[in-house]
């Protein structure tokens, strides 16, 4: 997507929706983790020709606990990631809390 009024050879600063992969063979999902999505998106600056309509974030090695990091994902060498603390996560593979059923003692 590129805009009518960006000259080439600017910069702008843009949302990017991240979009995951890999959900279907990660470890923490398939022992019954849950991916909790942290950013939905990530701003970036980069050149009016070349912006990104997605952000692929692979999570097929996550385990239960397992966090990605800004720092973590890997995009074009001309897109320069806006965010002041890239040690901030995406997402995470948290455990469901387990449901108590014991019945309840009077």
């Amino acid at each position: 997507m590129v805009f009518a009024w960006a000259d080439e050879g600017s910069h702008l600063e843009v949302d990017v929706p991240v979009v995951f992969k890999g959900e279907d063979s990660c470890p923490g999902l398939q022992k019954g983790g849950q991916l909790k999505s942290i950013r939905t998106s990530l701003k970036y600056l980069c050149p009016a020709e070349s912006i990104p309509q997605k952000i692929e974030v692979d999570v097929s090695n996550l385990d239960i606990g397992d966090k990605i990091l800004l720092k973590d994902i890997q995009v074009d060498l001309t897109l320069k990631l806006l965010s002041r603390n890239d040690t901030k996560p995406i997402c995470k593979i948290v455990a469901l809390e387990a449901e108590t059923s014991e019945p309840l003692q009077a």
